[in-house]
């Protein structure tokens, strides 16, 4: 993509044999890393760019003890911090905000709660790039009240994490209407340098489509119930 936005090339940049989603990615230490989620794989995985963006490869000495969803990391009062939500339960995934800390990206990391920081489908799974603003730690959250990913509500908070965190819910972003057809949600808001990107999502409700989208949710049962063993 170039400055004025227009694609100028497209492919796959990383395949595995489980579900990837939410392409997490970040500059930290003079590397270009993504955290993608992955959670059917049993772990959460770091990846490193050999060559940005078409190249990948994981990166070993990362540990996080929990196979996270949408992890979203930030670096600030001097310690890395993880918000995610946790895999387990099945009711939580959508609903529970989740916080690890680290001195280093590579870890240990370390829950700093036994407990969620937030429950609740309106504004606890996280959805893009964690920002410090104007003093100020501003946090990406996915509504998924109505539908999953339906939108994005920002909440604010200190530049300090702890389990103590009080959170103040800021203005729902929804998907805007020069997105046709692609206006049944918005569950992302990252940044990238200067330029901030969204992902919209539209709803197909054919016959053929609806079974396909059923296949692999089956198909994601099974491989979830198959790594649990």
């Amino acid at each position: 993509m170039n400055h004025a936005l227009e694609i100028l090339q497209q492919g796959r940049v990383l395949s595995e044999p489980w579900h990837l989603s939410y392409p997490f990615v970040f500059e930290a230490d003079g590397e270009t890393w993504m955290l993608p989620e992955a959670y059917r794989s049993g772990k959460l995985t770091l990846y490193r760019a050999r060559r940005f963006p078409w190249e990948w490869e994981v990166v070993p000495e990362f540990r996080f003890p929990h196979a996270a969803i949408d992890a979203s990391p930030i670096f600030t009062a001097g310690a890395w911090w993880m918000f995610y939500a946790p895999s387990t339960p099945r009711s939580d995934r959508m609903a529970a905000l989740r916080l690890a800390r680290a001195d280093t990206l590579m870890g240990k990391w370390e829950d700093v709660s036994t407990q969620p920081l937030r429950r609740g489908a309106g504004s606890s799974r996280m959805g893009g790039t964690p920002r410090i603003v104007d003093g100020r730690l501003i946090l990406p959250m996915q509504d998924c009240v109505g539908t999953y990913g339906g939108a994005i509500r920002l909440l604010a908070t200190t530049t300090s994490p702890d389990r103590s965190m009080i959170f103040q819910e800021g203005c729902r972003i929804a998907a805007p209407q020069s997105a046709h057809p692609f206006t049944a949600g918005l569950h992302t808001l990252s940044a990238a340098g200067d330029v901030t990107l969204i992902d919209a999502k539209r709803i197909l409700r054919s016959v053929p489509t609806r079974a396909g989208i059923d296949l692999r949710h089956h198909v994601g049962q099974w491989w979830e119930q198959r790594t649990a063993r």
